[in-house]
């Protein structure tokens, strides 16, 4: 049965979290938010030997990770009453919930040794405004170009990264960032890259590259795993020919409650 946690589940939510994209985004908002926050809940269905599922709800943002124990029916039920306008799962997941229309994206993890020798900046609050401007124009559909969005990421990120569950690097020309990338998801063991980009007229030159390197370099020092998530058949390519390697399926559902 799935129930209310709180703080005291926490060690045990690491420990299920810490090997999946999905697990990641979970623990991620537990360690840098806590169990005290209106727009954050979550809930289990565990045994003594550990969960079953998982389930987090930012917001109106669902994550849900389940396990091949866990009881699809019971779940699909829950989400029913708790509502939420989006669900985050993986591809598996998502059909066993009964879930038919969804968009789903190939989560990658590294896997290699490659490294790179390269110096990225920790950005400042002017390098997070112009990270922030290069992704919404090189990757439109990740943020809202507005003021009151870019107000919410920086407050956001800001948070995550003074508590060390949020990191960035970019790359700057001119004075402005050319090319970024950054955690959406960090926990105590993995993070979940996201957020990279690249200005069109800095592309081909190997940045891309560099800045994924930089950032993986950085988590993996930490002795994180490193996962990201695939937006499309040529992100799928570049990422397996620097060293990641294909992992779950994440499937993303959009609800109207």
């Amino acid at each position: 049965m799935l129930k209310l946690l709180n703080e005291n589940d926490l060690c045990e939510i690491k420990r299920f979290c810490q090997s999946s994209i999905i697990g990641t985004r979970i623990s991620s908002y537990a360690l840098a938010y806590g169990f005290d926050k209106d727009f954050l809940l979550f809930w289990g269905d565990k045994t003594e030997n550990g969960f079953l599922t998982l389930i987090a709800k930012f917001d109106s943002c669902m994550s849900i990770l389940a396990t091949d124990k866990t009881d699809f029916d019971e779940a699909a039920e829950f989400i029913d009453i708790i509502g939420a306008d989006e669900i985050i799962t993986d591809e598996a997941t998502a059909k066993k919930l009964g879930f038919t229309d969804f968009v789903t994206k190939q989560g990658f993890r590294f896997d290699s040794d490659i490294r790179v020798d390269f110096a990225s900046e920790t950005p400042d609050e002017d390098d997070l405004r112009e990270i922030y401007k290069l992704i919404c124009t090189a990757i439109p559909d990740s943020f809202i170009n507005s003021r009151q969005a870019y107000l919410s990421f920086l407050s956001d990120f800001t948070y995550r990264a003074n508590r060390g569950y949020a990191k960035a690097v970019c790359i700057k020309a001119d004075g402005k960032a050319v090319a970024c990338a950054l955690t959406s998801a960090q926990s105590d063991t993995s993070a979940l890259m996201s957020g990279i980009a690249c200005s069109e007229e800095y592309r081909r030159y190997g940045y891309g590259k560099q800045i994924v390197l930089s950032l993986t370099d950085k988590l993996i020092k930490d002795d994180k795993r490193v996962f990201v998530i695939a937006l499309n058949d040529s992100a799928q390519g570049f990422y397996k020919h620097i060293g990641f390697t294909e992992c779950e399926k994440i499937a993303f559902i959009k609800r109207k409650v």
